[in-house]
């Protein structure tokens, strides 16, 4: 019988999940904030013909269906590091259903720009219960 019983427990064990600390700690059904609400690409698209005083950088961004819904409007905030060391930022409020923005930057004829910082913050509708959400994105183009 005592025999049986330890075959028994053996053949369990063998079969048995083992949970780690981190993964027993992770609740389970939650979404990583970053996935939820990110900015997808920065692209610099330089300047229109017959306009050679802006560069226009190209911001593109994903937010979940769920929280999309909640947002009242989206505000863009690019920075420019130009090769000669100095910088420029510029900003733009875009609607709720937007999923891209483009903002014009000073363009430097003598300085190409080299890097960029970009931030893009989700404004709910509900300013007193909502939540902020902000992505961020730095790189160079």
């Amino acid at each position: 019988m005592r025999r049986q019983v330890a075959a028994l427990i053996v053949a369990a064990l063998a079969v048995a999940v083992v949970v780690t600390p981190a993964e027993a700690a992770k609740p389970a059904g939650i979404v990583p904030v970053a996935s939820q609400f990110r900015i997808t690409s920065v692209k610099n698209l330089g300047n229109n013909v017959g306009d050679d005083s802006t560069d226009r950088i190209e911001v593109k961004w994903d937010i979940a269906n769920g929280i999309a819904g909640q947002v009242k409007e989206y505000i863009v905030e690019v920075k420019v590091v130009y090769a000669d060391g100095t910088s420029e930022s510029r900003g733009k409020t875009v609607g709720s259903t937007a999923r891209s923005a483009e903002v014009r930057v000073p363009f430097k004829s003598n300085s190409q720009t080299k890097s960029f910082d970009v931030k893009v913050t989700a404004v709910p509708k509900d300013l007193e219960f909502g939540t902020l959400r902000t992505a961020k994105k730095a790189g160079n183009f």
